[in-house]
């Protein structure tokens, strides 16, 4: 995977095609990722090599990718995560190594497939004065609008 331009150990979570780019969109967990994170990647179909979205922290993670259907967007929703306690879980009554993670959303994300660009495009208070509280958060994108404009989420 790695002459690909991806995560030479990873997991493909997702693949996603944009029609109106023509462009390929891959969400991989990184194999030894110490957070719960994932990785977007793209590519247009007339080259081979993908390009990572972002440069995010090792600690930050872009998840529930979905594209638009007539306009070049790709949308992604970001999460930073922090461990609460590393250590030692019981798991079937005997004791395993793993963490507990917490998740601190960042906001919902649209990367232009046209030249890679990535810009936020819905903030925590900009979400707060939408629905009238500041206890809600995107958990999950579910479609884009097709004309790009916005996204249909769910919200926690």
């Amino acid at each position: 995977m790695r002459e690909l331009g991806l995560p030479k150990r990873g997991t493909v979570k997702q693949l996603l095609f944009s029609p109106l780019s023509k462009a390929v969109i891959v969400s991989v967990k990184p194999r030894g990722a110490t957070a719960p994170v994932s990785r977007l990647y793209w590519r247009r179909t007339d080259t081979h090599r993908y390009l990572q979205l972002g440069r995010p922290q090792a600690n930050v993670s872009f998840d529930s990718p979905v594209v638009a259907t007539a306009a070049p967007f790709l949308f992604f929703n970001v999460t930073r995560y922090r461990s609460l306690n590393p250590g030692l879980f019981k798991e079937k009554g005997r004791a395993v190594p793993g963490r507990l993670w917490a998740g601190d959303w960042i906001g919902v994300y649209r990367a232009d497939l046209r030249n890679g660009n990535v810009q936020r495009v819905l903030t925590e208070t900009q979400l707060a004065a939408i629905v009238g509280s500041d206890e809600v958060w995107v958990s999950s994108l579910v479609s884009a609008w097709a004309d790009g404009a916005g996204v249909y989420a769910v919200l926690g």
